[in-house]
């Protein structure tokens, strides 16, 4: 639930109470949160001057475990004099205001059913992506199809491509069949213990991060964010029209 200053607040008693961050529709919310440097009257601005990181934690409801990962958020860096006030942000091509999204995304990441050489634990892997394209004025979501390159240790290359809409959160051994064991992204197909994934994105460009579960069980799972490596930027823009 949104930290509204009553029932959560954070670090320091920070809140969105009194400001003008509406609450998320959802409890809980299943979303993304971007945020944007804007002067006082919403125009947006060409400042640099937000970090930001997101910490996941869990519970087990008895409280015998609890888990905590972590993992910075996605900058997208703006031009120096290049952003107006249109309210349509441009990210890449031509007439950028802003830098452009990645032109590929890397995993580095264990095979899905992969057994931790340390804990013996089973590894599986979350990938978590969104479109930089979308409308928010419209409320219309950007798209994007993926191809993704996975290469074993050998340097083995599988491949395989799947579209998604507004956000995907997906176990990267669901990306290609309804089967785990049979994935290209399964120990058992990939041969090796750990891979790397490159990302393409055609249509929309997009960002993302990983979460890697140690334990099947809910338990015993213990869990790591990771951000993407990225290398180059798209020669495509992508718009993000606000409200």
């Amino acid at each position: 639930f949104p930290i509204d200053g009553v029932r959560r607040q954070g670090r320091g008693g920070s809140s969105n109470a009194g400001s003008r961050i509406p609450p998320v529709p959802e409890d809980p919310f299943d979303g993304s949160l971007k945020c944007l440097v804007v002067d006082d009257t919403n125009r947006p601005l060409d400042q640099n001057v937000l970090k930001g990181e997101a910490t996941i934690t869990t519970r087990e409801t008895q409280g015998a475990v609890f888990d905590v990962s972590k993992h910075n958020a996605v900058g997208i860096k703006a031009q120096s004099g290049a952003v107006n006030d249109d309210n349509e942000l441009v990210l890449g091509g031509e007439e950028a205001e802003y830098n452009g999204c990645p032109n590929v995304l890397i995993l580095n990441h264990f095979f899905d059913l992969a057994e931790n050489p340390v804990s013996g634990a089973e590894v599986f892997t979350r990938l978590i992506l969104v479109p930089c394209t979308e409308d928010l004025l419209r409320q219309i979501p950007g798209g994007a199809v993926i191809q993704y390159l996975v290469y074993n240790e050998f340097e083995q290359r599988f491949s395989t491509s799947r579209p998604f809409d507004c956000k995907q959160d997906i176990y990267i051994s669901d990306i290609d069949t309804t089967q785990p064991e049979r994935s290209i992204f399964s120990a058992g197909v990939g041969g090796t213990l750990t891979g790397q994934t490159r990302l393409t994105a055609i249509g929309s460009g997009v960002v993302g991060v990983a979460v890697e579960e140690h334990g099947l069980d809910t338990s015993e799972k213990h869990c790591a964010s990771v951000n993407l490596h990225f290398q180059g930027d798209r020669d495509e823009a992508d718009r993000i029209t606000l409200p």
